[in-house]
């Protein structure tokens, strides 16, 4: 019942499902419940030192039968929405400019020397400090 209620209430959790199939499972939920209501008042109506009306076999085979038919219908899970792919683009020169720095810009380290020494640096791995 609360899944039909937040389905038509339209729970983010539920919006995914078909209505043509919630509408199915909230026919046979009704359908389940009236049988049961009818049972409780024949019980209810009949002299206790009678047997019962409908036996625990009988409640468990509805309730099966129920879970059967709609566990299927309201577990199912959300389609995942893939993120749109992006275009895989190449870096180069833009709007007809040429590369003309050879090398990247680092103000630190203005020798080749210098710059060898920072990718020596660069290559060793990071060590971990407690």
């Amino acid at each position: 019942m609360k899944i039909i209620e937040a389905y038509k209430a339209k729970d983010e959790q539920y919006i995914h499902l078909d209505e043509l199939e919630v509408t199915r499972v909230g026919k046979q939920l009704n359908d389940a419940m009236v049988w049961m209501n009818s049972k409780m008042n024949q019980q209810n109506s009949q002299d206790l030192t009678l047997d019962p009306v409908v036996k625990v076999a009988e409640i468990q085979a509805k309730t099966k039968e129920l879970y059967s038919a709609c566990n299927p219908v309201v577990s199912k899970p959300k389609p995942k929405v893939e993120p749109p792919k992006e275009e895989k683009t190449e870096n180069g020169p833009v709007n007809g400019q040429e590369g003309t720095e050879s090398q990247p810009c680092n103000p630190d380290k203005t020798t080749s020397a210098g710059t060898e020494q920072g990718t020596a640096e660069n290559k060793l791995p990071e060590m971990d400090i407690d």
